[in-house]
């Protein structure tokens, strides 16, 4: 299909790129690469020019002005939902990709830059916008979660807890600005040396041999970093493949000439019928789906707490519901 995710990643040959992300760098860099090119495409057609490369005139007088209202234009026009572009019945479905794809570009990318830079405030902000998503692509635990941290921080959580888990969401073992990551994918990168090492222990592993690998594993990690930074050649490019700007030219074609940009009543994604998840996700908040969730939530603690009261009665000396 013209302007495809699969139709650009075949035209880089990123064969390493695949939906379950099983090598994240290259996933990540031809997801950020694509959306850069979406929304390249849509500038150049809010400016009628076909290229990067094309020169675009810009007034004298108050520039700076100016291009914030082109921004502001672009992201009207080609990002946000409006009920007059986006009917029930879906009848462009490649426009509506398009439109979807940089919403969730710009999210990613706000996401990140956040977390590299570790600021808390802006990372539980993004969750807002998230659970909108969540809801509407049917990431029913991940909805759960955000729309739980919400309601935590909104009602549950006393000032001490909040300060905690607005602040401390992120590690820099770098130490320099821009090198924050989450502490949980922090903590499944040390799960993984750990599991490795314990699998090839074999039949050898004991309690205490898993207990030296947990504490050598830091050991472990800083000595690979080092022999890489002795033995391995310096990176030239940020990027995995030397020809990302030619890349990109080639993207931009593609969803130009694709007419992505454009709206065409009656084209179809091959194979399946693609709902933009932000509409949806609205429509499901609207129609009660929080109220539901916590309302949900609520009588499962309910539940929990009646069925140890009733352990409790009928046999008030076993202590496994303390556990």
């Amino acid at each position: 299909m013209k302007g495809s995710l699969s139709q650009l990643k075949d035209i880089c040959y990123r064969a390493q790129v695949d939906k379950a992300v099983k090598n994240f760098r290259q996933s990540d860099e031809f997801f950020t690469q694509a959306f850069e090119a979406h929304l390249c495409a849509a500038i150049c057609h809010h400016f009628a020019i076909r290229s990067r490369s094309d020169t675009i005139i810009v007034p004298s007088t108050k520039p700076e002005d100016w291009l914030e209202e082109q921004a502001e234009a672009v992201v009207k026009n080609c990002i946000v939902v409006k009920d007059p572009d986006y009917p029930e019945d879906n009848d462009d479905q490649l426009y509506t990709f398009h439109r979807a794809f940089l919403y969730m570009g710009f999210l990613y990318n706000n996401l990140r830059d956040d977390i590299r830079y570790e600021d808390g405030p802006r990372i539980l902000a993004m969750w807002r916008y998230w659970l909108i998503h969540f809801v509407g692509a049917g990431r029913h635990n991940y909805a759960r979660e955000a729309a739980n941290l919400q309601a935590n921080l909104k009602a549950d959580w006393p000032e001490e807890i909040k300060h905690l888990h607005t602040h401390n969401r992120t590690v820099n073992m770098t130490g320099k600005a821009g090198g924050g990551k989450p502490i949980d994918m922090l903590n499944e990168h040390y799960n993984l040396i750990i599991k490795t090492a314990c699998k090839s222990s074999g039949a050898n592993l004991s309690k205490s041999h898993v207990a030296t690998i947990s504490k050598t594993a830091f050991i472990l990690l800083e000595a690979a970093r080092s022999a890489d930074r002795e033995f391995m050649a310096p990176r030239s490019s940020s990027h995995t493949v030397r020809s990302h700007e030619e890349d990109l030219d080639k993207m931009i074609n593609v969803i130009l000439e694709g007419n992505l940009v454009i709206k065409q009543p009656g084209r179809n994604l091959r194979g399946s019928c693609f709902v933009d998840p932000r509409r949806k996700g609205l429509e499901k908040i609207e129609s009660g789906w929080i109220a539901k969730f916590l309302h949900e939530d609520l009588l499962s603690e309910e539940e929990h707490y009646q069925e140890n009261t009733v352990r409790d009665i009928e046999d008030p000396d076993d202590v496994s519901c303390y556990d």
